[in-house]
């Protein structure tokens, strides 16, 4: 995800960000916590995505902790296709089901 991303951004001549982390032990607080420095960045991101199925909810938990207003001033979004995970919160977070298996397959090539 993160080479996509950094291919990404070269092709439009954009600064690549990419915040990484271990999920293990902890994945919620890593998760957070990566989030976290992302929003105390100047200027701050004005978007942020989540490439596990609970990211999406742990980044509107630090928004609301750090003060960035979503959709507002920062759009969330989540590579997911887990349906189960899916849960009525105002705002949700966007998913996209970005052919993971291909995503996977291409990063890691």
């Amino acid at each position: 995800m993160a080479a996509a991303h950094w291919f990404w951004c070269d092709e439009l001549g954009m600064p690549a960000l990419v915040e990484q982390y271990a999920s293990l032990p902890d994945y919620f607080t890593a998760d957070r916590t990566a989030v976290s420095r992302l929003l105390h960045r100047d200027p701050r991101e004005d978007a942020v995505i989540g490439v596990y199925s609970d990211s999406g909810h742990n980044i509107l938990a630090a928004a609301r902790h750090h003060g960035p207003r979503v959709p507002r001033d920062l759009l969330v979004a989540r590579v997911s296709e887990d349906r189960t995970t899916r849960r009525p919160t105002r705002p949700s977070p966007r998913s996209a089901s970005a052919r993971t298996w291909w995503v996977r397959k291409r990063s890691i090539c």
